[in-house]
């Protein structure tokens, strides 16, 4: 498929930026041709979003940055891992990166209803083989938040799916409540009898329950309105009611990107977190930071009081200098590799070469290496 690059830039996708973290991050028909995750299976959903871009059914919408109101961005890349136009800018006041501009609600819609499971495959994965790794996550989840967590407790998943991740918080006595958007999903849940249901978090708001622990695990990456989405989940908390939070972090790009930052850059992820930046979005909507680890999981805990234990002067600074050093690395590998197999080459030869000589010598021949 041919990219109409100069169409792509004035409909406010891009903006040709110069100082991009490298050239594999910028927009253009090389890295669309070659983007690093697509595959016979997704790519004629790719193309088909590219083109609601150009058709304009798909229109850029600003995003703002959700921690400081003042902006001061700098852009380090132009493309995701698909090979779509996303710019993601970095916040120089914060180190907060993000997608901006970004999709409008309306079209996400359109998005996760008709592309997004098709795009986001790289095989089909059974239903049961989903469920089965909810679950582990779930345990995983239970260990991390038990300490905290008092006997009978209400709890919740907003994005279930399965509703995998609530069955260790069944299994241990707790009462469970499962929202997603996915009604395959909850149909399939609710045979094992978990109470789960299609809707989203104002289906909770207007049945008017109150939890001790809501669950948002890898669903708060997706939601442009996070402020907003941050707000509601507190008013559905008790008084001293707690939040689990799981974000991919962008200090696990090493271990789970394999340092490849493209690959980590998503069209369905609008906001990449640090520990910081996270910690400061929850302590500015109200909530007081219990337990954090680096992948990033946290737990926190409703508060009325604002709690600033973060020092957030240098992340810019610390995140831009990551990313560099990431991308270094990929870009050594790629020249290592045809290095090594010189160098074996090269031991492989002088390794024969001498072979002949000792064969030469005790046989008395006259063998040669071409």
């Amino acid at each position: 498929m041919n990219v109409e690059i100069d169409k792509i830039n004035e409909l406010g996708w891009i903006n040709n930026s110069l100082n991009l973290i490298s050239e594999r991050f910028k927009f253009n028909q090389k890295n669309f041709d070659n983007a690093i995750f697509i595959n016979d299976l997704n790519k004629n959903v790719r193309d088909l979003i590219l083109n609601e871009y150009l058709n304009e059914f798909n229109k850029p919408q600003t995003l703002k940055c959700c921690i400081d109101i003042e902006s001061d961005d700098v852009v380090i890349a132009e493309i995701d891992r698909y090979g779509l136009p996303l710019r993601t800018v970095i916040n120089k006041k914060n180190g907060l990166v993000r997608s901006d501009p970004y999709y409008s609600n309306n079209w996400l819609e359109r998005f996760y209803s008709i592309y997004y499971r098709d795009l986001y495959t790289s095989d089909h994965v059974s239903l049961p083989s989903f469920f089965a790794e909810q679950i582990k996550t779930g345990e995983n989840v239970y260990t991390f938040v038990n300490s905290f967590l008092k006997v009978n407790s209400e709890v919740c998943e907003i994005g279930c799916g399965m509703g995998g991740i609530l069955v260790p918080f069944k299994l241990n006595g707790h009462n469970i409540t499962g929202i997603d958007l996915g009604d395959e999903y909850i149909e399939k849940g609710n045979e094992f009898n978990l109470n789960l249901h299609i809707g989203s978090i104002e289906y909770l708001i207007n049945k008017g329950i109150k939890f001790d622990l809501i669950i948002i695990n890898h669903v708060l990456e997706h939601i442009p309105e996070i402020n907003d989405f941050l707000s509601k989940v507190n008013s559905l908390l008790t008084d001293n009611g707690m939040l689990y939070i799981a974000v991919p972090g962008i200090y696990s790009i090493p271990r789970n990107y394999n340092s490849n930052t493209l690959l980590f850059l998503q069209n369905a992820h609008c906001w990449h977190f640090t520990k910081n930046t996270l910690s400061k979005l929850l302590n500015i909507s109200g909530f007081e930071i219990l337990k954090i680890e680096d992948e990033i999981s946290c737990l926190s805990k409703k508060t009325n009081r604002i709690v600033d234990h973060f020092d957030l002067s240098n992340e810019y600074f610390e995140v831009i200098d990551n990313l560099k050093r990431y991308e270094e690395s990929i870009l050594e590998i790629k020249e290592i590799k045809p290095q090594n197999k010189n160098i074996f080459l090269k031991v492989f030869r002088k390794g024969i070469r001498l072979l002949i000589k000792i064969l030469n010598r005790v046989f008395d021949t006259k063998y040669t290496l071409q």
